[in-house]
């Protein structure tokens, strides 16, 4: 393994842990304002955007590894149960700030977020290789 995919790896599984928190708080802040019936805030706003950002950047890392690895190389675990899931999960993490961009009622804004990055999280949790070390270093 050359240096460089081991520094993109190890950004990759570092920044899934700050993916999966920001993912915790947006489906809590999501769900508890939804029923609660609290207003919509910037910081919902800006929480949702950070972590669609996040994920985006997950997915950058994610293809450079996949460019400088080589289709050859990779295991099929990656190929089959890693990347289509998350790829979907980006797409619906999307659709979910879209939908409650759009959006005009609070409650309707939350219920947005709370479903499709619902969704979204248990895809990541389900493609996440959890048999390997939980955060793989230099």
């Amino acid at each position: 393994m050359t240096v460089t995919n081991v520094v993109v790896l190890s950004i990759h599984n570092f920044l899934r842990w700050a993916v999966l928190a920001l993912f915790l708080v947006v489906l809590f802040r999501s769900f508890t304002g939804w029923r609660g019936k609290r207003g919509w805030e910037a910081q919902d706003r800006m929480l949702a955007l950070v972590l669609t950002i996040s994920i985006d950047i997950q997915l950058v890392l994610g293809l450079v590894l996949y460019l400088i690895k080589g289709f050859a190389a990779l295991e099929t675990f990656i190929v089959m149960e890693h990347i289509p899931p998350m790829l979907l999960a980006v797409v619906l993490s999307h659709v979910g700030s879209a939908k409650a961009k759009k959006a005009e009622r609070d409650s309707e804004k939350f219920r947005q977020t709370a479903l499709w990055f619902s969704i979204a999280f248990l895809l990541i949790l389900v493609a996440i290789p959890w048999m390997r070390p939980l955060m793989r270093l230099f």
